[in-house]
């Protein structure tokens, strides 16, 4: 859990302690992008239903023997309704829509947000479509609540279907999904790897680590290759459903893709070495950056990648993963600099 989720459950956890008084025995109860924590004790008596598409959600969930949901069960009405907001306006907005809709008829909504993470934005969202929503502040978060949300027409009230359709990435042919990373635009860094990318001849079995919506791997497959199997790892569930249906799309539906929704830092599956591997790695957990993501990306490349195997990164320029790299490969050549990004080959 990053720390602006743990920071929301704990605005969360206080808000239970000291605001919230209705009982949810018996009751249902919809979470939505949250991650367990010390306020699920005051739900251990609801019937609890979770939205995620995180993957170390997923497991932390698993853990506490709830079975979560990438699709809200459209034949159920909640009693209570608990919102994480996230860095996505777009997927903000498509959680609050499903809120407005499958709340029942007086149920509890609560919105929690990371001061940093759009508070003022979120706190407009919901007094629209929550009029008269109150709030509290704890832990750098604002806690939103609202009761008794009889339902009143609303011809501006968000419709969840619209706000889930795939939508295509500025200046691109790729279509991604709200909240998956990079949604708004491609990503620079990316852009300027698959630069490097389409000069190389790819393969066998390839391997794209921290895959999003697939711009990397349907770059490298626009030159004439020999590729016949594509593992996609992501945390986000959304991210590896977009990136399997953008390569489709683009004609290598021949190709057989293996898709894993992983948390790439604890797991990273597969059944043979691999023959490649490219990745532009994270370095930001929640809004803080954290080095160790990227570090921890590249060990689990080397891991699964054959001997004289290469791996193609891009990172940020002043991020220190060069001694990382030379750790856990042979021979490691920079590629480039340029734009304040810096690409690297690196062989097992």
């Amino acid at each position: 859990m990053d720390a602006t989720q743990k920071a929301c459950c704990e605005a969360l956890n206080f808000f239970f302690q000291t605001e919230f008084d209705l009982s949810t025995e018996g009751k249902k109860v919809l979470i939505l992008q949250g991650s367990p924590a010390s306020y699920t004790k005051f739900l251990k008596q609801a019937e609890v239903d979770v939205i995620t598409y995180h993957a170390g959600a997923n497991q932390a969930w698993k853990k506490q023997d709830v079975t979560t949901s990438q699709d809200i069960n459209t034949e159920k009405s909640y009693d209570l309704i608990i919102q994480f907001a996230t860095k996505s306006e777009q997927e903000t907005l498509l959680h609050l829509a499903i809120a407005k809709q499958y709340l029942a008829a007086e149920g509890a909504f609560i919105g929690v947000v990371h001061n940093k993470m759009g508070a003022g934005r979120f706190k407009r969202e919901v007094e629209n479509e929550f009029p008269g929503a109150t709030s509290v502040s704890k832990s750098k978060s604002r806690v939103f609540f609202s009761q008794n949300t009889v339902k009143q027409p609303n011809s501006d009230s968000l419709n969840p279907t619209q706000l889930n359709q795939p939508k295509q990435v500025a200046d691109s042919e790729y279509l991604t999904l709200p909240g998956v990373y990079g949604e708004k635009a491609l990503d620079k860094g990316s852009q300027i790897l698959a630069k490097y990318l389409r000069d190389e001849c790819w393969s066998g079995i390839g391997a794209d680590i921290g895959c999003g919506y697939g711009y990397l791997t349907g770059e490298l497959l626009t030159t004439r290759h020999r590729v016949k199997q594509l593992w996609l790892y992501d945390i986000d569930s959304r991210a590896i459903q977009m990136a399997k249906h953008n390569l489709e799309l683009k004609g290598h539906d021949s190709i057989k893709i293996f898709p894993h929704w992983v948390n790439i830092c604890e797991s990273i599956p597969v059944d043979r070495p691999v023959h490649w591997a490219v990745m532009n790695p994270p370095f930001h957990s929640g809004i803080s950056q954290d080095y160790a993501l990227g570090k921890t990306f590249i060990k689990q490349a080397a891991s699964i990648l054959r001997e004289g195997a290469p791996l193609f990164m891009v990172a940020n320029v002043h991020l220190p993963y060069e001694e990382t790299l030379h750790e856990n490969f042979r021979s490691v050549v920079h590629l480039g600099t340029e734009d304040g990004f810096k690409c690297y080959r690196a062989t097992k």
